[in-house]
């Protein structure tokens, strides 16, 4: 039988097709909105795929390396790759072709030798995330490189970040644009409705609104305003927009505006490289590609594009690069085959789409050069992550025109920049990161340091955790301070003096990432290069670095590690913080936090499917036995909870189960009493109830009401909608609610509609309601013994005050919801369909 994750990769699809060929055509109480019930599929077969992707990998941890571009990342792994290799590269863990040999960093020599990460002079180099993983072999020594491409959501992702950080991003009436609800309202009303609905214009829209939430979750100014009513209300609203359902042309128009304020640079940029994306599926399918050493340096410099015009080394490697399909993969690089690249311009966006390269390191070169970093590998993958930009944004960044002048902005500077932010974050919400080691020089302000913040914030909250977290409820996050000859010889210069605040105080720029309660502190050095020569040795030196640990401040930066210090003298202090690193990965919680997310998915899988089957009982006989289980259910919380007052902790959740939030609704229509024949009232009236109740099953603290059973819970929500008059919610909007002229009034007016929904939904007024008013005199009693209890401290719990004035009432209108006549479900629309779509996979 099929694993649980593997039955829903599998069964997915099918549903797909399913609800565009039935279940979209169910109305009423028993619809399955595109904006609920088909996104919350969507969602679920990606994390599905996640975590398929993650067992498939075996669970193996990965450990982040992460900083601002020149910090010494790529020197941290140089020593361990290059080790024992000569100036040619022979030896290196790299090679694995005799006629193959490689370095990972140094000269190139006038093309004489492939350097994986050349020298670039101090500019930026890497153009990508580079993944290195320890093997024994290599399928193909010629070709050890496996190359991943981005999807066009992280290319439109990694875009939107650039065109932020970069630009001067402002509107054609030279407006800096914060995206609120209102906003995309009048983005979306400004497009046409063009046709039907078209299930390539939904699909495209729901990558649209993940990166939009991706956007959110990163707190960029330009998004902030959006958190509010995203999950409640404004993603579903967007995925049913009958203007952007429409058409594919109108979703692209809509991101367009919501990214990049529609700058006609960047639109034409992304555009080329979408086309690009497509040229290359159609050429190599989904099969994997692997690219030898000589084209995974230029993919990997980000400079290449640039330099093709300057130098006739880079030239002739493009021009010379070829690429061959056989039936098992795609090869990459010199030799036979069809031409890859057609100029700079075509080389510019394949390396632009171009997501990881996962490099395979030699075990037993690794072993040789150190134990502790083989011991490390055989433990975990190291990502090296493209280094954030060194200086802050410029104070006079590009505009639309400059980059329409000069396009190869966009990818060496743009687009870079944004891969690099996108990349930490997409990776962080594939749970694919156990831990950060983030490179820091020694002694120097941080650069662009809201970049690392907003990342590793990400992590966290990806992972379920707060941020800042709170003492010993983190992950394993690292600060590596690099160079650090630079505080031995300012010491041995000058001394200690009043102390080393200064120096540490220099971080405080990083906010969280330098505080020793959230982070490790690690001294490293590179004697090689002129900044990390020593001024002073032997003996001499021994003495500045205990003077140094003795001091307070570094003391307090450095509660448990401090002596890293003196390996750094010693060593360089590499192969200290590398057995961190090993104890850190051998502490791992992904695994557990995996399972956990696993089963989540398993059972809101269920529990949708629940939703769209047909029940098996009569319908008047399930609905008595859904609220007598509904009401044990109370019942056992407040005898088993040992809260100090459970009535308070159930009765905020009951309020919560029926409350109408009026942000959750639709604007309501504009003159909708006039516009009755042409567009009747009752179709949006029934829409709100649908919306309500997909609103309160996706908040899983409210399942509390039905025994953690969602699909129970969606059928209570079912009769509380059922037992509201819509002919009587109709009457009341038609006439008090039914001149609406203006977008203000539409949007403030939905608080008139949700209270009403709210009175209708409890039978405030009737006598069966559970919101009428008792006698005053009752009222005065009841508020007098409650005051008295609370003073005496002798409440019980049934005079309790949540007990009295919310559970008990919510009680009775269960009581009455029993009795009370709901629709029946009837046959719908596939409901055959589906059930044989179910068992023909659970026969698989």
């Amino acid at each position: 039988m099929l694993d649980e994750i593997a039955r829903i990769l599998s069964l997915s699809p099918a549903l797909v097709d399913w609800y565009w060929q039935y279940g979209s055509s169910r109305t009423g109480t028993w619809s399955l909105g595109m904006g609920s019930w088909l996104d919350q599929l969507h969602r679920l077969k990606n994390r599905a795929a996640v975590i398929s992707d993650i067992e498939a990998k075996g669970d193996k941890p990965c450990l982040a390396i992460w900083g601002p571009s020149q910090t010494g990342k790529s020197t941290l792994l140089a020593d361990y790759i290059d080790s024992g290799g000569d100036e040619f590269g022979n030896g290196t863990a790299l090679q694995w072709s005799d006629s193959d040999p490689v370095l990972f960093v140094g000269d190139i020599r006038d093309g004489e030798v492939t350097v994986l990460n050349p020298f670039n002079k101090g500019a930026d180099a890497s153009g990508c995330v580079t993944r290195f993983v320890m093997r024994d072999s290599v399928p193909d020594p010629q070709f050890p490189v496996k190359v991943t491409f981005a999807t066009e959501a992280q290319i439109m992702h990694a875009l939107a970040v650039g065109y932020l950080s970069e630009t001067k991003a402002k509107t054609k009436d030279d407006q800096k644009l914060s995206l609120d609800a209102e906003e995309i309202e009048k983005i979306v009303g400004n497009l046409k409705s063009t046709g039907p609905i078209n299930r390539e214009a939904f699909e495209l829209l729901i990558e649209t609104c993940d990166t939009i939430e991706l956007l959110i979750k990163s707190n960029l100014d330009r998004y902030s305003n959006l958190h509010r009513d995203w999950s409640r209300s404004l993603r579903r609203s967007i995925l049913e927009s009958e203007a952007l359902l429409c058409s594919v042309e109108n979703v692209r128009e809509f991101a367009h505006q919501v990214f990049w304020d529609s700058w006609p640079s960047l639109t034409k940029a992304f555009e080329d490289l979408r086309r690009k994306r497509a040229e290359i599926s159609s050429l190599f399918g989904e099969k994997p590609l692997v690219s030898s050493y000589k084209l995974a340096a230029l993919l990997l410099n980000i400079s290449a594009a640039e330099l093709y015009a300057k130098s006739e080394i880079v030239r002739n490697l493009v021009d010379s690069s070829k690429y061959s399909v056989s039936a098992e993969k795609v090869i990459l690089g010199s030799g036979t085959g069809d031409r890859l690249f057609q100029g700079s311009q075509d080389f510019s966006l394949f390396q632009g789409l171009v997501w990881q390269l996962e490099v395979p390191l030699r075990s037993s070169a690794i072993q040789r050069s150190s134990p502790v970093v083989h011991q490390l590998l055989e433990k975990a993958d190291l990502l090296d992550f493209p280094g954030v930009a060194n200086e802050f944004k410029s104070s006079d960044p590009f505009s639309d025109s400059d980059l329409t002048t000069d396009p190869g902005i966009i990818y060496t500077k743009v687009l870079k920049r944004g891969k690099t932010a996108s990349i930490v974050v997409t990776s962080a919400n594939n749970l694919d990161i156990d831990g950060f080691s983030l490179l820091m020089r020694m002694n120097r302000y941080p650069s662009n340091p809201i970049q690392l913040q907003t990342g590793i914030r990400c992590w966290f909250e990806s992972f379920g955790k707060v941020w800042p977290p709170k003492e010993g409820q983190g992950l394993p996050l690292n600060l590596v301070l690099t160079f650090t000859a630079a505080l031995v010889n300012e010491v041995h210069a000058s001394g200690i003096g009043y102390g080393l605040d200064p120096v540490f105080e220099k971080m405080q720029g990083l906010g969280y990432l330098s505080d020793p309660k959230v982070v490790q502190t690690f001294a490293t050095n590179y004697p090689q290069f002129p900044d990390g020569k020593f001024q002073v040795e032997g003996a001499a030196l021994n003495s500045v670095v205990e003077a140094i640990m003795k001091d307070k401040s570094f003391q307090r930066q450095f509660p448990e590690t401090g002596e890293s210090l003196a390996e750094m003298a010693n060593n360089g202090g590499k192969d200290y913080f590398f057995r961190h690193l090993l104890n850190q990965a051998n502490e791992s919680t992904r695994p557990e936090l995996v399972a956990e997310r696993k089963e989540k998915i398993i059972s809101a899988f269920k529990d949708l499917l629940a939703r769209a089957m047909p029940g098996q009982e009569d319908a008047t006989l399930q609905r008595i036995a859904d609220i007598d289980t509904c009401i044990e259910c109370i019942q056992r919380y407040l005898n088993e909870s040992k809260s100090f007052d459970p009535s308070r902790e159930l009765g905020q959740i009951v309020q919560e189960v029926i409350n109408v939030a009026p942000e959750t609704l639709e604007p309501i229509p504009r003159n909708a009493g006039r516009n009755q024949r042409n567009k009747p009232l009752r179709p949006y009236l029934e829409k709100q109830f649908n919306d309500w109740r997909e609103d309160k099953l996706s908040k899983p603290n409210l399942n509390v009401v039905a025994g953690s059973d969602e699909t129970l819970l969606s059928r209570l929500l079912v009769y509380f909608s059922e037992s509201a008059d819509l002919d009587e919610l109709l009457e009341f909007t038609l006439k008090y609610l039914g001149n609406i002229r203006t977008r203000v009034e539409s949007q403030e007016s939905r608080r008139f509609l949700a209270t009403k929904m709210n009175n209708l939904m409890l039978g405030v007024g009737s006598e069966n309601g559970s919101g009428s008013h008792p006698p005053l005199a009752d009222a005065e009693k009841t508020i007098k013994r409650i005051a008295k209890d609370e003073l005496s401290g002798h409440q019980d719990l049934e005079n309790s005050p949540y007990y009295v004035s919310v559970i008990t009432p919510f009680m009775k209108r269960l009581e009455y919801l029993k009795s009370s006549q709901g629709s029946e479900r009837g046959e719908q629309p596939g409901d055959q369909e589906l059930i044989r779509l179910t068992q023909v996979d659970i026969q698989k």
